[in-house]
């Protein structure tokens, strides 16, 4: 028994794990890696906020982005601008950052250009993205175009993203 495994002993007993014998290098570099790890969850630093008018879109979003960085990421949603602006007021107020702040072009209590804008003062570090359909991207919808383009020239989001259009485990 070296000192290892005396270190090894002591750090299970004071987890409350039991204690078996001897154990080799490597299987105890693992056990403690993996008690550590247990014993100790860490919330993921960072967050993906989408701020989406329709709660059933919001849900489909935040699934697709789940499903790809759900890992790396929390993943939060609301559905209006209010509530956006106060779950980044509680991130960095508990000393969290958002990466990306997604937000759809129409939110029930303002533009969702305006409420990025509003954003980047919360979270100065993160990417901002518009959520859009194709056809409000491409000109379908006049409206829509010359909101994009003021929404540009101010400079109030990063990105424009284009919305899923079907559930890709769908297709």
């Amino acid at each position: 028994s070296g000192v290892g495994d005396a270190q090894l002993r002591r750090h299970r007993e004071e987890r409350g794990f039991t204690v078996l014998g001897p154990v080799a290098p490597v299987v105890r570099l693992a056990v403690v890696h993996i008690e550590r790890h247990v014993a100790e969850p860490r919330p993921c630093p960072q967050v993906l906020l989408v701020v989406l008018a329709d709660a059933g879109r919001l849900a489909r979003v935040q699934a697709v982005l789940w499903r790809r960085f759900g890992s790396d990421y929390e993943i939060l949603g609301s559905t209006t601008r209010a509530d956006g602006l106060a779950q980044l007021s509680e991130l960095t107020a508990a000393g969290r950052e958002a990466a990306l702040v997604i937000a759809g072009r129409r939110l029930p209590d303002a533009p969702g250009s305006d409420f990025l804008a509003d954003a980047i003062t919360l979270t100065p570090g993160a990417s901002r993205g518009l959520l859009v359909d194709w056809a409000e991207a491409w000109g379908g919808d006049p409206e829509a175009r010359s909101d994009l383009v003021r929404a540009s020239v101010l400079g109030q989001f990063d990105r424009l993203l284009f919305a899923p259009t079907a559930d890709p485990d769908e297709a």
